[in-house]
């Protein structure tokens, strides 16, 4: 058992005083340390630029020191403040720093991430200034997030691939505060999965996920921007989304979300007979192949037909869209018969988006916040062998 720390409390000061200065001077022992690391580096890069050692007059030698400039870096502990040499014709550029940079990269992607994740911008100042070492004001974390804007520009206009493999679309809700007032706005998305089997957030926008027109816009943007080719769509059954499927890509097979579709027929079953019913749905889905997966469906319906009409009629509108998925390798099934990629996709961005203190004024700075989330996801990659041939619609 701990024993009760009897240390008295001047001791217990001195303690904390020796920690702070030995913190301190190891902090400027490693700015000391960069300061020689990066300004060795940089003369060395002369001498190489210029061919010649800073004395000696050789034939070899391209141009002449002209001294140095003083700037400052800023790094992990802290500003160091550095003596840059300088060529005499002005053409020497060092690789240690771009010009006129005054932050290190990962200081703009710390602060980017602390303003992703709900920090508030002042907070944020205050963070850099304690942890780095550089007083920085609210503006210039606004600048420095604000960077992703022309990133998400050219984002969103970028040249796609002509074939995947597989297209995921959905919709979703996220919630967003403007002012004092919390709004749901609907997103549609569409996550794709190359002939590699790298799969990649393709696009998402503000749409009205029970609209034709909103999916026809969306697909058609698609399209315009180089998808042409897909061998399988899934989605959850949307029948505005479905019809624009049909329109924009009609020789893509169709796979409808068995998790959805199994949520719809047991909304229709009385609550003391579901259990019994969602096993026999499930296996439906876990067989070896389709064959044998219809043959299950035959017995659901026999078995429940006459109890329960209404949920086997639901069952048999879609079932042979929920059994697409049979037709690709096995290995793949369980990524293909569900939205579920979009779904972890929509959930991590509602639960960002809920954390962030900020409210938003408009609609433009709100997708930025969006988008800003959705880049730092990792989608794991599919396996997909070389050689692998592509289905064929039956």
């Amino acid at each position: 058992m701990p024993q009760p720390d009897h240390t008295p409390a001047h001791q217990i000061e001195q303690i904390d005083l020796k920690q702070a200065e030995f913190v301190q001077l190891l902090t400027e022992r490693l700015r000391a340390a960069a300061r020689a690391t990066f300004e060795a580096v940089m003369e060395e890069e002369l001498t190489l630029y210029l061919s010649a050692l800073p004395y000696p007059r050789t034939e070899q030698r391209q141009g002449q020191r002209n001294g140095h400039y003083r700037r400052k870096l800023g790094v992990g502990f802290g500003l160091v403040e550095l003596e840059v040499p300088r060529s005499r014709e002005g053409q020497y550029k060092t690789q240690v720093f771009e010009r006129y940079q005054r932050r290190q990269g990962t200081i703009d992607q710390a602060i980017s991430a602390m303003f992703i994740h709900g920090v508030s911008t002042r907070d944020v100042s205050t963070i850099v200034e304690n942890g780095f070492g550089q007083p920085m004001s609210a503006s210039t974390v606004s600048r420095v997030f604000h960077k992703l804007e022309a990133e998400y520009e050219t984002w969103r206009e970028a040249p796609l691939a002509s074939h995947y493999r597989s297209l995921y679309l959905d919709g979703g809700y996220v919630k967003v505060r403007y002012g004092d007032q919390a709004e749901r706005i609907a997103l549609l998305f569409a996550v794709g999965v190359r002939l590699t089997g790298e799969k990649e957030l393709l696009a998402f926008t503000v749409g009205d996920t029970e609209r034709n027109d909103a999916w026809s816009a969306f697909l058609g943007d698609l399209k315009r921007r180089g998808l042409v080719k897909v061998e399988l769509i899934v989605t959850d059954g949307n029948a505005a989304l479905l019809s624009q499927i049909r329109h924009h890509y009609p020789q893509a097979q169709y796979q409808r979300c068995v998790l959805h579709k199994m949520a719809n027929v047991l909304a229709r079953i009385p609550k003391r007979w579901r259990d019994e019913v969602a096993a026999d749905l499930r296996r439906i889905f876990y067989q070896p192949d389709r064959t044998q997966a219809e043959a299950q469906v035959t017995a659901l319906v026999q078995k429940w037909q006459v109890l329960f009409p209404e949920a086997v009629a639901c069952l048999q509108r879609d079932v042979a869209d929920c059994l697409t998925f049979y037709a690709f390798p096995p290995k793949h099934w369980r990524a293909l018969c569900s939205t579920n990629i979009i779904e972890r996709v929509i959930g991590t961005l509602q639960r960002r988006l809920h954390k962030m203190a900020a409210a938003f004024t408009n609609e433009k700075r709100w997708l930025l916040m969006v988008y800003a989330v959705l880049r730092t996801l990792n989608l794991k990659a599919m396996s997909v062998p070389q050689q692998e041939v592509s289905p064929t619609p039956a």
